[in-house]
């Protein structure tokens, strides 16, 4: 960089290539206002600012020309060289666009510059979703090195690809090119200090165990019968910390100056160290379990603060605008507890109707889950970057693929279930692309069900505008939305209560088979419930019951014994008059008998004469007919 002296006021000068000459640093005075400088379409992109950071001036001419080879022409613009140029210019776009939605474009070149190194570091690199990874991963690691969040699912979110890929994307580039970064997110610092109160509390202050340090001090006897109780519920209490660390780093500037609803005092955690946030966070989150706040947990604070480094003044600094925070956000949910402040006669206010950090804790749960539907509804508004990029189509093996470098190094099981790929298409990356893949929902659900405590729930149907829709932070006060290892878990109210009769008898006998019905009552125990005759009459009274009201009941309660069938003389389906009728009457014809016809008497016998022929009268059959006709003699 060229520098000098302004000729008009003496003040020094730089160089600056946007106007190819000296300017005053003062006055902006040029030292030579006769240079020109050489446009391209590049400085004229959508968004307003230059974007030459990869200037096409490296091109080789001979590249746009038509080549003949031995398999034949090739034409201008369809050659490897060209195309690369191509991707590389999308690729800038995409990446100022990526930086310009997390409101940080001051980073672009960093993360260019970034992707760049290890995309020459890398053979054969092919352009696709894993070149879209690495450059997420490139503005995250330059997010990382300004001691800001890395947001990376954020930034997984915004370029529709899984998180899981960018956090290996992320790996890969710190690996290849030697870069220590160091954490900058306080969820990193949770399992740390959950092991350590864990500790803290498997040692009670009358412990005289010589393993303990005796340079750190234990915690007060009330502050661990407060928090003994929720042991079996430590993992949900770290999840709702994280989700709290969340808010101190959130997605984009821009969501804090677009919902009016978000407090201002987060903003200025994000220039402070992390631990004490850390701290701070993980003590909010077990009052929360709690519904109220932990007597001395400012001691709470110190003891949890000197396992990483942060002095008891800056976690209780920390806990006080988180908490301011959380109080904005529980005015703005209509359902919970607000605080309010008795009316008095003078023109000051009263004391507190409930106390301030009693409406904190208890509404730390619902005001995480108000915050994440603000943070989809402000993403959903914003157009996301297009990355449009061609693919290499001649290079077929040797590439880069980020999840088989790291895959078995780095794991992260929170954000993965959200993104656009699902975690079941990763571990096929690597197999052909015209393999037929199978149905994913089928897939995930299948995965789940074999093991539920180590796959994520499948994703439900989306809506069409929300087709890559992911889940940028943890959803607080819902474990089983990433795990559903709390089914498997006692509450905590069946194990503070004592164990019953049952129970007992069966640890003792192996089995609640051995236990007889008799026995799960002790002598008198059964007649102990029944009430008394006073405790009868008193009821009666009660429930208005009178002696009549007593003998009425009891009447119609009484039994009518059953009368047998062969007592009542048989049964009443059959009529035994008419079927000793039917069985004394003679059969009849079915044709009916004869108006004149009748029978001999009973006993009587009957007269047989001799067979004649039938009547020759027979004019019935439409004339006269000889009865030689009709039979032969």
């Amino acid at each position: 960089m060229a520098t000098g002296h302004c000729k008009a006021c003496g003040a020094q000068t730089i160089f600056n290539a946007e106007v190819g000459s000296n300017i005053c640093i003062a006055c902006g005075t040029l030292e030579d206002p006769s240079q020109s400088v050489l446009t391209s379409y590049l400085d004229f992109a959508p968004h307003g600012d230059s974007t030459r950071e990869f200037p096409l001036s490296d091109v080789n001419t001979s590249s746009l020309r038509s080549i003949r080879s031995k398999n034949g022409w090739n034409l201008a613009g369809n050659t490897k060289e060209v195309r690369e140029n191509r991707n590389l210019v999308a690729m800038q776009k995409f990446v100022h666009s990526l930086a310009a939605s997390l409101g940080h474009l001051g980073l672009v070149p960093r993360a260019l510059t970034l992707f760049d190194q290890v995309r020459g570091k890398t053979p054969k690199f092919r352009w696709g979703h894993k070149a879209k990874c690495i450059a997420g991963a490139a503005l995250a690691i330059a997010l990382r090195e300004a001691n800001k969040a890395d947001s990376l699912r954020d930034i997984a979110y915004l370029i529709t690809e899984p998180h899981i890929s960018v956090a290996r994307s992320f790996v890969y580039i710190s690996r290849t090119l030697n870069i220590t970064i160091t954490p900058s997110d306080p969820t990193h610092y949770l399992p740390v200090l959950q092991n350590h109160l864990l500790s803290l509390l498997q040692h009670p202050p009358d412990s005289a165990s010589p393993s303990i340090d005796k340079t750190a001090n234990p915690l007060p006897s009330n502050i661990i019968d407060s928090i003994a109780p929720l042991i079996p519920n430590l993992a949900g209490i770290v999840r709702t910390a994280a989700s709290v660390c969340s808010l101190v780093y959130p997605s984009s500037v821009n969501t804090l100056s677009l919902s009016s609803s978000l407090p201002t005092t987060l903003s200025s955690l994000t220039s402070l160290p992390n631990p004490p946030a850390a701290v701070a966070a993980l003590i909010l989150s077990i009052e929360a379990e709690l519904r109220r706040p932990l007597p001395q947990h400012s001691i709470l604070a110190d003891r949890l603060g000197n396992r990483i480094g942060a002095g008891k003044a800056a976690v209780m600094h920390r806990y006080k605008l988180i908490s301011e925070a959380v109080l904005v956000g529980v005015e703005n949910v209509p359902w919970l507890t607000k605080h309010e402040k008795k009316k008095t006669k003078g023109a000051g206010d009263g004391r507190s109707k409930v106390p301030k950090a009693t409406v904190v804790v208890q509404g730390l749960k619902d005001v995480l889950s108000f915050w994440e539907d603000i943070w989809r509804k402000e993403v959903k508004s914003h157009e996301r970057p297009v990355l449009d990029l061609e693919e290499n189509d001649d290079d077929d093996g040797g590439c880069y693929s980020g999840d088989e470098s790291v895959g078995s190094t780095f794991t992260n099981s929170t954000g993965s279930e959200g993104s656009a790929r699902s975690l079941s298409s990763l571990d096929t990356a690597t197999t052909s692309r015209k393999r037929k893949r199978g149905n994913r929902k089928l897939t995930q659900a299948s995965q789940y069900l074999l093991s539920p405590l180590s796959s994520a729930l499948p994703s439900g149907p989306r809506p069409p505008e929300t087709k890559p829709a992911a889940v940028p932070h943890a959803v607080p006060g819902s474990p089983d939305l990433f795990s559903p290892a709390h089914l498997l878990t006692a509450h905590v109210a069946s194990l503070s209560a004592p164990p019953t009769r049952l129970q007992i008898l069966a640890m003792e006998r192996g089995g609640e088979e051995q236990v007889r019905d008799e026995e799960l009552f002790e002598d008198g125990e059964l007649e102990s419930f029944m009430r008394t005759d006073s405790e009868v009459e008193v009821a009666k009274k009660m429930m208005d019951i009178s002696e009549d009201d007593e003998q009425s009941e009891r009447e119609s309660q009484e039994v009518v014994p059953k009368k047998r069938r062969k007592e009542e003389g048989g049964t009443k389906r059959i009529d035994m008059d008419r079927l000793a009728a039917l069985l004394v009457e003679p059969l009849e014809d079915q044709d009916g008998d004869d108006p004149g016809q009748s029978y001999p008497p009973d006993g009587a016998a009957e007269e047989v004469s001799e067979w004649r022929p039938m009547s020759p009268d027979l004019g019935w059959l439409g004339g006269d007919m000889d009865v030689g006709e009709r039979y032969d003699f």
